[in-house]
């Protein structure tokens, strides 16, 4: 089981995962995330932990449903 999600700095394997989510089930995700992610290093950084954040609630909603 992993850890409760947090809005510390993701892994890069993660926000890698967490896009490839956005891009087949949560568009509205990935356009939020590439918004921001070039305004800058903090920017980018709190981008891509929300992004993860999203990610692992509606995997964990998911697996409660059994997807």
């Amino acid at each position: 089981m992993r850890p409760a999600p947090s809005l510390l700095a993701p892994d890069f394997d993660d926000v890698r995962r967490a896009l490839a989510w956005a891009l087949d089930h949560d568009l509205d995700a990935l356009l939020e995330h590439r918004q921001v992610a070039h305004l800058g290093n903090a920017a980018r950084r709190r981008a891509d932990a929300l992004l993860v954040l999203r990610w692992q609630r509606a995997a964990a909603r998911c697996a409660e449903s059994l997807c």
